[in-house]
């Protein structure tokens, strides 16, 4: 029986060069922050996104694009799949670490590579995309 997939929507946040990564309380492992669609998201990513980002990061949303969608069948939340959707994002305000957000850090390229254990296993894609396109 093939389970639904873990569906979320991430932003991906530039500075210099550095994309900034946020750590869950109690948890040694840096996401991109976002989360999860909920049922009154209706599959749009600007509610979903702007309602996490809201909660993690204390920014409203201003405006997204859509970078990239992984399907990771190896992934390691609660042993389903993942479908993450990658957007840039624009916003107001100064990211905080707010809600269930402990950490923010800004990850530069060699950071990306040489704290690859601080990421979710999966996300080695993700830091091969974002080098070759030259985000980071």
């Amino acid at each position: 029986m093939e389970r639904i997939p873990y569906h979320k929507a991430g932003a991906i946040i530039v500075r210099d060069k550095k994309v900034l990564l946020a750590s869950s309380k109690g948890k040694l492992i840096f996401y991109w922050p976002g989360g999860k669609y909920e049922p009154a998201d209706s599959g749009n990513p600007e509610k979903c996104l702007s309602r996490e980002l809201k909660e993690e990061l204390g920014v409203d949303l201003i405006s997204f694009n859509h970078y990239r969608t992984y399907n990771f069948t190896e992934g390691d939340y609660k042993g389903r799949h993942i479908l993450l959707e990658l957007y840039h994002v624009t916003f107001s305000g100064k990211p905080e670490a707010c809600s269930e957000i402990e950490e923010l850090c800004w990850f530069s390229r060699e950071d990306l590579i040489s704290r690859a254990n601080e990421l979710p296993s999966y996300y080695k894609q993700v830091t091969l995309d974002l080098i070759k396109d030259g985000i980071v």
